[in-house]
């Protein structure tokens, strides 16, 4: 980097497009528009700083941006990086995006207040259910058809 020159963020944006070329369309749409919003926070390479990435961060998140997403974004950042490093238009040892830790929610809250928890069908039977969901396990029935069809189940009296 030469001192006391300003690197537009945009300037090599082409050649790293060109090298994730190989990826799936869908990805590369992805990551280009989450690199896009870096270089349209920030003008200049030598204005992205740790400091200045974690506050755009938080405010992301502030702005109701969930934390997968956030840390999607920081690793297409992270991967633009990268390739500044690689054609050495950035030192190495300057790394913006190392300290960017992204706080998860609770699943059952949301910064707009709580989300209640859907019952599921393995709720009602009572099964345990570490990594099913509820499309998976009930085929996607709504609670309406599951209430329906609770409503003929007929059990023993005691």
């Amino acid at each position: 980097m030469a001192r006391g020159l300003r690197t537009p963020s945009s300037l090599h944006l082409d050649a790293w497009d060109a090298s994730i070329a190989y990826l799936a369309a869908k990805t590369k749409d992805q990551m280009r528009k989450d690199v896009g919003l870096l270089v349209d926070r920030f003008d200049t390479l030598e204005a992205i700083t740790a400091q200045d990435v974690r506050r755009w961060v938080d405010e992301l998140g502030n702005k109701g941006a969930s934390p997968s997403s956030i840390k999607r974004m920081v690793s297409f950042w992270r991967s633009y990086w990268r390739y500044l490093v690689s054609i050495d238009v950035v030192p190495l040892d300057r790394q913006p995006f190392a300290t960017v830790t992204i706080r998860s929610l609770p699943r059952t809250t949301r910064p707009d207040g709580p989300r209640l928890r859907r019952p599921m069908s393995s709720d009602i039977v009572g099964h345990e259910k570490p990594r099913i969901t509820n499309g998976l396990y009930s085929g996607g029935a709504s609670l309406a058809t599951k209430a329906a069809a609770l409503e003929l189940v007929k059990y023993p009296s005691t």
